[in-house]
């Protein structure tokens, strides 16, 4: 472990090693290797997804990040289920603004994807913001037009207006 441990590289092996038997001695060496310079997206990803089981959401969300960095095309479904999961805990805290911003960069990485639009149609109708929230649902309602309560809610936006 010494002076083995310090080099990013060997790190990393010690983490991949440790993953399954001991996920927080696994954690310290990814760590150690991510802080010595080792590029590798199954580090972040396999960091990203221990930050998540403790809800650390904000480090799952910064390796994520840092691995869309370096491969813009490594946006995945737990990229998107952390983005989500900020959004709706920013909600419950009562910051919509916050919430948008996640659902935003949630859909600049998943733009078919038809319940992220409907839930920023939610959140910018709590902004106030009718005309946008219109336009959000109105993209999910042309994504999932078989989805009854996206037609039904942008019905009453465009009621609304």
């Amino acid at each position: 472990d010494g002076i083995a441990g310090d080099i990013p590289e060997v790190a990393y092996l010690l983490g991949a090693f440790w993953r399954t038997e001991d996920p927080y001695a696994a954690v310290a060496y990814l760590k150690r290797a991510d802080g010595g310079g080792y590029r590798d997206l199954k580090l972040w990803e396999t960091l990203a997804a221990k930050a998540e089981e403790r809800w650390q959401l904000d480090g799952a969300l910064a390796y994520h990040e840092t691995r869309c960095r370096y491969e813009p095309r490594s946006a995945g479904a737990a990229h998107r289920r952390v983005l989500v999961k900020l959004a709706r805990q920013a909600k419950k805290l009562r910051r919509p603004a916050d919430a948008e911003r996640r659902l935003r960069r949630a859909i600049v990485l998943f733009p078919a994807e038809a319940a992220l639009w409907a839930e920023l149609s939610d959140v910018l109708t709590w902004l106030e913001r009718r005309a946008e929230a219109r336009d959000a649902m109105a993209r999910a309602v042309r994504l999932d037009p078989a989805h009854p309560g996206y037609r039904g809610t942008l019905g009453h936006l465009i009621r609304a207006l």
